[in-house]
């Protein structure tokens, strides 16, 4: 298995599938807080809270052809780290994690099923499919295959989709509530917020809403009309 940087690859950007050796390439690289930002995207988003790079990244992932064709599948192993930083969902507070998603995919060349069929009957490798779809990749001006088909386990015949490998492994290892691992602190913090919430609503009801005080008004001025005595001139 060849260095996969001694090559000019990088897990920052997709790659051509005949860049791949048929030994295989190992990578080894870390990611810079920008790219990671960029994989957690907005699909990063929990309702209010988002995740965040805190420092550089790092994956180690290996790339192995699982045949001698032009476009054969591809296995891949390794894992992804990251340095993120969100917001507990209870009390508000940041919250540092430590992710490390491990990496294990098969993905297997989308082709035209009657392409390639000479005389012989024999199909050859096929024709690739275009890959519809996808966000581009900021600032790198990459464009990622609809995650539906790498769910799939597949890619578009072309280019093999790196960053998007890295992306689906670290978004499913996010936490749905990340919350304070201090859980006494946070119960505390909390209880401060719910107290300090329900004091402002008190004191709003009890102010009223000024958007009524033309109404409340009138009430109060027929209110005090009907206190007055009958027969008075």
């Amino acid at each position: 298995m060849e260095d996969a940087r001694a090559l000019g690859l990088s897990l920052q950007r997709p790659m051509d599938v005949k860049d791949l050796p048929e030994t295989g390439a190992r990578f080894d690289e870390s990611l810079p807080s920008e790219f990671v930002d960029v994989l957690l995207g907005e699909a990063a988003a929990r309702g209010a809270v988002r995740f965040s790079a805190r420092g550089p990244g790092h994956a180690v992932l290996s790339a192995q052809p699982l045949g001698p064709e032009d476009i054969p599948p591809v296995r891949f192993c390794g894992k992804v780290k990251a340095e993120l930083s969100t917001t507990c969902v209870r009390c508000l507070e940041a919250v540092l994690l430590s992710v490390e998603a491990p990496i294990e995919a098969t993905l297997f060349p989308e082709t035209d099923p009657l392409a390639g069929v000479g005389q012989s009957g024999k199909r050859g490798p096929g024709k690739p499919i275009k890959v519809v779809g996808g966000d581009p990749l900021e600032p790198w001006a990459e464009t990622f295959p609809d995650p539906d088909r790498l769910a799939e386990d597949a890619y578009d015949g072309i280019r093999l989709p790196l960053p998007q490998i890295l992306q689906q492994a670290l978004l499913i290892e996010l936490p749905a509530d990340p919350a304070c691992a201090d859980t006494v602190a946070c119960d505390a913090r909390t209880a401060e917020l719910i107290a300090s919430a329900n004091a402002d609503a008190r004191a709003s009801d009890a102010a009223g809403d000024p958007r009524w005080a033309a109404l409340r008004a009138l009430r109060q001025g027929a209110n005090t009309n009907d206190d007055e005595p009958e027969g008075k001139d």
